[in-house]
């Protein structure tokens, strides 16, 4: 009830783009990440809507890359999410999310876009959403500070429980 007007507006933008991504099969794009966060911010921070930082960010003690090298990094990440076939379809989604929190490519909302990226690797794949509960975010953070396959073991345990929870009630 007491939500400032603009979170509000980007939980409006959000929907919105969480619709249209399960509507749509894209590949995934530089431009189409960028789009998911224009749509989301475009309205209450315009200033960064739609660009990759082109500035230094520490979270807590981690120091995301350089922003010199965002474009680079990003190229990587969505080759290696649109050319990786060996991997399961699950775990490249917990890749990917994990990679793109770690190259932290924009100024605010990259926990958004992550998730988004994930969810749309899984919904598109065929495998249900992981959709991280609020009361289940620390436990989720505190997995984004592990090292990758740390990360990986707690998202694999989590949608497991998540999914086995859900369909021993159908």
């Amino acid at each position: 009830p007491n939500k400032p007007l603009r979170d509000i507006r980007e939980t409006e933008a959000h929907s919105k783009v969480f619709l249209h991504m399960l509507e749509k099969k894209d590949k995934i794009t530089d431009e189409l990440i960028l789009n998911w966060h224009k749509n989301i911010f475009g309205e209450t921070k315009s200033d960064i809507a739609g660009k990759y930082r082109d500035y230094l960010v520490r979270i807590g003690p981690y120091l995301a890359p350089n922003w010199q090298d965002l474009k680079k990094m990003m190229n990587e990440l969505i080759l290696f999410i649109n050319e990786d076939e060996k991997i399961n379809l699950v775990e490249l989604a917990a890749r990917a999310h994990y990679k793109f929190e770690k190259i932290h490519p924009f100024g605010d909302g990259n926990g958004r876009i992550g998730r988004l990226l994930m969810n749309f690797i899984l919904w598109h794949s065929g495998y249900p959403m992981l959709i991280i509960e609020y009361k289940k975010r620390k436990s989720y953070y505190k997995a984004l500070q592990k090292d990758e396959e740390g990360f990986i073991s707690y998202f694999i345990r989590r949608y497991l429980a998540v999914h086995k929870k859900r369909y021993a009630h159908e």
